[in-house]
């Protein structure tokens, strides 16, 4: 992943996660993205997880503005977001 998105050479505005399942990788990803700085400053990231997976309010920088849940799929929509 961290290859391709070097060779982009510019940051994204919309970036899917899609990690496998067993693993809690969101975390780490979205640490990552913002420490290589692979995304545009209003960007969002969309992750998928199992819907009964728990997820943090922020990571870092990064909030959750919206969750979506289908069959036992859950969809987190995240932005940066200022400390509030």
């Amino acid at each position: 992943m961290l290859r391709f998105l070097r060779s982009r050479g510019r940051p994204f505005e919309l970036i899917f996660l899609d990690p496998p399942y067993r693993e809690d990788l969101v975390e780490a990803v979205l640490r990552s993205l913002e420490e290589g700085g692979w995304v545009a400053p209003e960007g969002l990231v969309v992750s998928e997880l199992p819907r009964k997976r728990p997820v943090p309010e922020r990571v870092g920088p990064w909030r959750v503005v919206e969750e979506r849940t289908y069959g036992e799929t859950k969809l987190v929509f995240w932005e940066r977001r200022e400390e509030e």
